[in-house]
């Protein structure tokens, strides 16, 4: 017997959850359905992404919240710091080129902070140049997705990140 649990999120706040027996047993093949896979795996992980443009930054928490995680989100590096600092979140998300504190800023000032030193950190921009991706990992990010990026890629790259937690 196996118990197939649906997250429905209608909007921020408006969460159903929905319990369904089902009389055999289902095995899910996590790498075709990475929104299940997050949701089996996330247990309400709380994601930070800092992101200075509006409609990626929205629908990036979208995409997120529909795969099971809190997300909550920043416009630039310096709001994510603050938030960073008191919302303590699981994983941080973060574009490499923004205005004002850029995202290599945003993670030298985290890992010297001892409240979010510890902190996964994924970068995610547009940024396609091999000394970016290198300057990122040699300044402590756990991972490096590009824009645009598919969900998969993404979950892919959180994935990783929380299997190294355990």
């Amino acid at each position: 017997m196996s118990v197939l649990t649906l997250r429905l999120v209608i909007r921020p706040q408006k969460t159903f959850l929905c319990y369904v027996l089902l009389p055999i047993e289902v095995q899910i093949d996590y790498i075709r359905h990475p929104f299940i896979f997050a949701a089996l795996n996330s247990v309400m992980k709380t994601l930070l992404v800092i992101e200075d443009n509006l409609e990626i930054r929205e629908n990036t928490a979208e995409l997120l919240e529909l795969a099971g995680f809190k997300v909550i989100t920043a416009e630039n590096g310096t709001e994510g710091l603050l938030m960073a600092s008191s919302q303590n979140p699981d994983i941080i998300l973060c574009d490499i080129m923004m205005p004002g504190i850029d995202g290599y800023q945003v993670i030298k000032h985290m890992r010297e902070n001892p409240l979010t030193a510890a902190i996964p950190f994924i970068y995610v921009t547009a940024s396609a140049e091999k000394t970016d991706v290198k300057i990122a990992m040699d300044l402590g990010a756990n991972g490096y997705v590009r824009k645009p990026f598919d969900i998969a890629e993404l979950m892919e790259a959180i994935e990783g990140v929380t299997s190294n937690e355990a």
